[in-house]
C-alpha cells in the first residue's frame, strides 16, 4: 500500500505540484456542493476523489485520460473548506468547473 502512494505521488498528481494553477480563489459555495456538482459535471468523465482522514477538510479530485490515451492525469481541483466558503484551487480549463464554484464576491 505505501508503495503504491509513494508512486502515485510521485506520478500523476505530483505534476500539478510544479506548476500554477488557473485559478485559486475563494468561493461561497459549501465544499459539499461544490465537489457534487464537479463529480455529475456532464462534460466531463466522473473524477477520482481521495481524502485523507486526517484532513477533513481537504479534497482533491482528478480527472484522469483513458488507458489508451496513456492513463495520466488530465485535471486536477484542490478544494479546501474556508469558513462558510470554499477556497478553490484548479488546474482544470472548463467553464462549467467555476460554474460549480464561482468566485465569492
Amino acid at each position: 500500500m505505501i508503495l503504491l502512494l509513494a508512486a502515485l505521488s510521485a506520478g500523476p498528481i505530483a505534476k500539478f505540484d510544479t506548476k500554477p494553477p488557473l485559478s485559486d480563489y475563494q468561493s461561497a459555495v459549501k465544499l459539499e456542493d461544490a465537489e457534487r456538482c464537479l463529480i455529475d459535471l456532464a462534460q466531463a468523465p466522473a473524477p477520482s476523489v481521495y481524502r485523507q482522514p486526517d484532513r477533513p477538510n481537504d479534497v482533491m479530485l482528478l480527472w484522469f485520460k483513458a488507458p489508451e490515451g496513456g492513463g495520466g492525469a488530465l485535471w486536477r481541483i484542490d478544494l479546501r473548506r474556508d469558513g462558510n466558503g470554499t477556497h478553490v484551487k484548479s488546474w482544470m480549463p472548463l467553464k462549467q468547473a467555476a460554474d460549480c464554484a464561482p468566485r465569492a464576491g
